[in-house]
């Protein structure tokens, strides 16, 4: 393979046929690259200099060929609407109509051409599209809605009375309860509640009075001192 290096025999042999005292290549330059650069510039700048003139002479000659083929053209246009020497004007003007008839028949062909072509090309219809969603009106109601009127027999004449009470709903006192809790209670028994329901009225009115005393003095006694 090429990125192989071949054997020591094989290399120890070529040295050996070639030999030691050989004429260093253009690698063992003794001069550096920037100062042969330095050296080598006028011959560089020479190469480049006749570069550009040969470019710039294949540049004019195409340009000069291509104006001299323009006038050679409009110099035989002008010479074509000229009278000849010995021509009638009856000759000159079927000589100009010749010379035009091709003109016109190429534009003529080419509009009808066009026309045709725009003719024949049939108009695409325009693609129903959606119409727009017609904005909702939403009326604002100002007023709550008026209450029905009450008819006959609607007036409640008594609270209601409940008999069944949710689950998980222990009710309040006294609510709810069934006329049986109230015969349980014998009449000795309710004059005794009566009794108890009077006299922690009675302690709460002294409790009330005591306490209203009892502020006032403290109010006698700051204003004093």
């Amino acid at each position: 393979m090429p990125h192989k290096r071949a054997k020591k025999s094989v290399r120890e042999a070529e040295s050996s046929k070639r030999g030691s005292n050989l004429v260093p290549g253009a690698d063992h330059d003794t001069i550096p690259k920037c100062m042969s650069r330095i050296l080598d510039a006028e011959r560089i700048r020479n190469e480049w200099k006749d570069k550009k003139r040969k470019r710039e002479e294949t540049e004019s000659g195409g340009a000069s060929k291509k104006k001299k083929k323009g006038s050679d053209e409009a110099d035989e246009a002008k010479k074509s609407l000229q009278i000849m020497p010995g021509e009638t004007l009856a000759h000159f003007n079927r000589r100009i109509e010749d010379g035009l008839r091709p003109l016109v028949r190429s534009a003529i062909k080419s509009s009808s051409s066009k026309s045709k072509k725009k003719v024949d090309t049939p108009k695409e219809p325009p693609t129903p599209s959606s119409p727009p969603p017609k904005p909702t009106r939403t009326s604002a109601k100002e007023f709550a809605p008026k209450a029905k009127g009450s008819r006959l027999n609607d007036i409640v004449q008594a609270p209601p009375t409940l008999t069944k009470f949710p689950r998980g709903h222990g009710g309040g006192d006294g609510v709810g309860k069934s006329k049986k809790a109230d015969a349980v209670l014998s009449a000795a028994q309710k004059r005794q509640l009566e009794a108890e329901r009077e006299r922690v009225i009675q302690h709460y009115r002294r409790m009330k009075e005591a306490g209203r005393e009892k502020a006032e003095k403290n109010r006698a006694e700051e204003k004093e001192g």
